[in-house]
This record gives C-alpha cells, structure tokens and sequence, in this order.
C-alpha cells in the first residue's frame, strides 16, 4: 500500500479506542496505551509508502504509550523512529534520557527498548499531532551503540539539516495523496538520505555518509537557505574554498542508489483490510502550555500504576 488515511470517526465511539490501539500495533509495534478517552477517542493515522521506507501521520488526544520488554520480545520490528513532533506537547522516556518536545521538535526513538512516552493534553482542541520516519536499524550506517546516544533527545527544526529533513517532510505529507506510487517511490531515496544526514550531524559521523549524500545535502541546506532570505537585499552565494568548484555548477541529478545508503529493506505497515475502508479528517494543531502546567515527574521514570482505560495491543 502506497498510501493510505484513516479516521476513528467513521468508527462507532465506544470502539475508537480499541480501533487506535489495534492500528498503532499492526503499523507501528504493539504498545500498551492509555487515554481518559476511552469512550470517545478521535484520532487519525496515514500511511505514506516510499519504496522502501515508511512514513505514518497520526494524531490523537491525550494518552500515554509504553513499550514494555514481554511486548518486545513478543514482536519487534527494529526500526528507529525518526519522529516530527506537528502539533502538542509530548514526553518521552528511553536508555535513561528524557526529553520534552514542542512543536517542531525533532525525535528519536527505538522499537527494540522499553520506553515511556506521553502525548500531553493542550489547549484547543486538544490533539496531538506528529510524523514518524521508520529507518530500519540494520541498513544505517551507525552502530546501533552510537545511534542509541541519540534516544529521547529533542532537536529543534529551526536550522541546519534538521530544518532541510523537517521541510521535506512535511511538503511530503501535504502532496502526498496527489503523487503517484511511482512518484512517491522515487522520494524514497532522498528522504533515506535527508534522515541519514540529520543522524550524522547529531552524532558528528560524517566520515560515515558517502561525498554524494553530503553533496546533495549541502545543495539542499544553500535551497533553504536562499529560500528563507529572499527578502534580504544583501543575500549573496557564500564563496567556494580555494582550488574548489561550487557545488551548484558541478552537482548533476543521480540516483539515491549511488550513495551507498539505498535501498533499505522493504518495511510496509500490516494495515488491515478492513481499516482501509476507514476515512480521514484533518487535525489543527493547537497551541502549547508551559511544562510546569503539565504535572510531568522531574526524573525520568514514571510512578508505577496505570489509569483507567488500559489496553495492550499485542493480542
């Protein structure tokens, strides 16, 4: 399935919740979730496929998600996922790091360890919203030791390669029930790369991404460059090193493939028949509250006990 938007309001209320839960299970990885939403929950999940790597969209109210290790070993897909925080407040808990994300925020997490995650309730109308990049762990070119320095970090979009990968995602998900699966099929590649040169930034390992990608990035970063100071009349190209080309006269159009980091495996959400049928509407993003509103713990590990509304997803 190339692409694909859902909506629990095309569900009878009462089973909206279980409909959320049995969807992030097939097309994320089982997870137990808890809401105070139970008789009522609107969400909305999308599922965007690129050849070979995912994108979902989802929003939802208030809620609390964990990974527990028995839900772990019973499945993993082991990807890292890349998440764009659209809309709301959200804590999240792994390897013993923590991190608050706003709007904006860029974040990674892992389906192969524990995690405790919240979405926080905000004003408006109180939905969450966010973009999760599936990269399968086994095709980076870091060690899973290295990447795991970067689970439960937050990374604001606002400059440098997370803005390049921020920007192109969302265009993404705007046009993406207009492109056709072979347009959407050739995006593939330069989202791989776009997500492989934010981990590398983050994690200084640049030695680890192949000249072409570094190439294509450095165009893509000098793009959102100009494009965010046309109105500046003193906007001019930056000066090429000594005894060097400029990249823009000497880049050429290649394929994703000369990089080195393309294809990964093929990872297709287990979308359900029946879902499918399902529709969709969109979600405003509300506005944000201060983190002192929200009642979250000052450590990272959360009070044992589970609010009303439990439900474990891998059944």
């Amino acid at each position: 399935m190339s692409f694909s938007a859902l909506h629990s309001d095309c569900v009878p209320p009462d089973q909206r919740f279980d409909w959320w839960c049995e969807l992030i299970s097939q097309d994320v990885a089982p997870t137990r979730i808890t809401t105070e939403h139970t008789g009522d929950f609107p969400a909305g999940a999308g599922a965007i496929g690129l050849g070979g790597i995912q994108v979902t969209t989802l929003s939802f109210p208030a809620i609390r998600s964990e990974r527990t290790p028995a839900l772990i070993r019973r499945s993993d897909p082991e990807v890292y996922e890349l998440t764009l925080n659209e809309g709301g407040d959200m804590w999240i808990t792994q390897a013993r790091n923590e991190a608050m994300m706003r709007a904006g925020d860029l974040s990674v997490w892992s389906t192969s360890r524990p995690f405790d995650a919240r979405g926080l309730r905000t004003a408006g109308d109180g939905t969450c919203r966010a973009v999760m990049v599936h990269l399968p762990r086994a095709e980076l070119p870091f060690s899973d030791a290295r990447t795991d320095q970067l689970l439960a970090s937050a990374t604001a979009t606002d400059r440098g390669t997370a803005a390049v990968f921020a920007r192109f995602v969302r265009h993404l998900v705007d046009e993406a029930p207009a492109l056709s699966d072979q347009q959407r099929t050739r995006l593939g590649p330069a989202l791989w790369e776009l997500a492989v040169a934010f981990l590398a930034d983050r994690l200084n390992a640049h030695d680890r991404v192949p000249p072409e990608a570094r190439t294509r990035m450095l165009l893509a970063r000098i793009d959102a460059f100009i494009d965010d100071h046309l109105a500046d009349p003193a906007l001019t190209p930056p000066p090429s090193p000594p005894g060097t080309t400029s990249p823009y006269a000497r880049s050429t159009p290649s394929s994703g493939r000369e990089s080195g980091l393309w294809p990964p495996r093929s990872i297709t959400g287990a979308w359900s028949a029946a879902a499918r049928t399902w529709r969709t509407r969109p979600c405003a993003a509300p506005p944000l509250r201060d983190r002192r509103q929200m009642g979250l713990p000052q450590s990272a590990r959360l009070q044992p006990g589970l609010p009303r509304g439990v439900r474990n997803t891998a059944r």
